[in-house]
């Protein structure tokens, strides 16, 4: 095999925990960016996603109010502590068996699609 392509949400590690620290963050975030309170904050983005047929919380942010999307992932993504999330960095069992496969790998972060290199790079350890 040439090629190896891995999903990193969910397959190489259980991502929930980080999935609901990242959430957590976001609305305060949302909340200090817009001055509104945090239940709020959750409200708007269940509304923006909606409005903006997306999944993806930080898309309909950056459509609707025209914020960085690196400024945004700055301040949500990059705050999540992957340790305190269950999520070990680094991680020398997955990384031993990825670098294990001889062939070419490729890694993509599926709900993190369009982060910073710097971000990537900090998701593998």
């Amino acid at each position: 095999m040439d090629l190896w392509v891995f999903d990193n949400d969910g397959t190489l590690y259980d991502d929930f925990g980080a999935g609901e620290k990242f959430m957590s963050i976001l609305f305060q975030y949302v909340s200090q960016l817009l001055d509104i309170s945090v239940e709020q904050a959750v409200a708007e983005i269940a509304r923006l996603k909606k409005k903006w047929h997306t999944e993806f919380s930080i898309l309909a942010l950056v459509k609707e109010y025209s914020v960085s999307f690196s400024e945004v992932v700055e301040n949500t993504y990059l705050r999540i502590k992957l340790d305190e999330c269950g999520i070990a960095t680094p991680d020398n069992l997955r990384l031993a068996a990825l670098n294990s496969i001889g062939a070419r790998k490729v890694v993509s972060l599926q709900t993190i699609h369009q982060l910073s290199p710097d971000a990537s790079c900090r998701m593998l350890g």
